[in-house]
């Protein structure tokens, strides 16, 4: 009991150097979280520099969304661009922000949830692998297979409440892209469909928790959701 002790008083002062804010925005703000403390100097200022960069090129799309509608004769409204930005998994070695964005800019469809989450590898500062994290085939399919990740979201699927034209067309795709990132207060590995503008409404977000994914992730992984959930 003596050695678990001394490992948790070690422990507390370093968990306690990492912090970010904001942890959520909402509307036009578009304000993306920066690690306001990290223990690696490097690895904050390149993590922050990409969050910024980021937060820069969704405002321009956002003031590029309100020109186009200027030149359409058009006023925006609070409904032209609407963005929700939150803070949803931080530990001493992953970052996630969790983004959607929908916008109507006098185009044929308005766009009701892009999503379009960003993670990083804290211990280098770059943006996350996700292949590095799990078994080869599991994230990017191997030739002629399908997606681990995608088959274990096509079975999840067909037992939400979704309708039953949206559980046939998820049913029937042989591949999809799907937007990843981890999320604390879930407790897991979060995956949403980019799906196309006729069957958009159907990408409903799906939550894999550590016994889902048990078979194909790294320990280092699944030990982190946990110890962070």
């Amino acid at each position: 009991m003596r050695a678990i002790g001394f490992l948790l008083m070690m422990a507390a002062p370093a968990l306690a150097q990492i912090a970010a804010a904001p942890l959520h925005s909402e509307g036009r703000v578009l304000a993306y979280p920066r690690l306001t403390q990290f223990p690696d100097a490097a690895v904050k200022a390149k993590v922050n520099d990409a969050l910024a960069a980021q937060e820069k090129t969704d405002r321009d799309s956002r003031n590029d969304c309100f020109s186009q509608l200027r030149q359409a004769g058009q006023k925006a409204t609070p409904d032209s661009y609407h963005a929700g930005i939150r803070l949803a998994y931080l530990s001493q070695r992953y970052l996630s922000v969790e983004v959607h964005t929908g916008y109507d800019c006098g185009g044929a469809y308005p766009t009701n949830d892009d999503s379009a989450p960003v993670s990083f590898d804290l211990k280098t500062g770059a943006a996350l692998d996700w292949d590095s994290l799990f078994k080869p085939g599991f994230i990017t399919a191997a030739e002629g297979k399908k997606a681990g990740v995608w088959a274990l979201y096509q079975k999840r699927y067909g037992k939400t409440g979704q309708d039953k034209d949206c559980k046939e067309a998820v049913a029937g795709q042989d591949d999809a892209s799907l937007h990843l990132w981890l999320d604390s207060k879930r407790g897991g590995l979060v995956a949403q469909p980019d799906f196309p503008h006729v069957i958009e409404a159907c990408a409903e977000q799906i939550v894999f928790k550590p016994a889902d994914l048990a078979s194909a992730a790294k320990p280092e992984l699944l030990a982190d959701i946990a110890a962070t959930h």
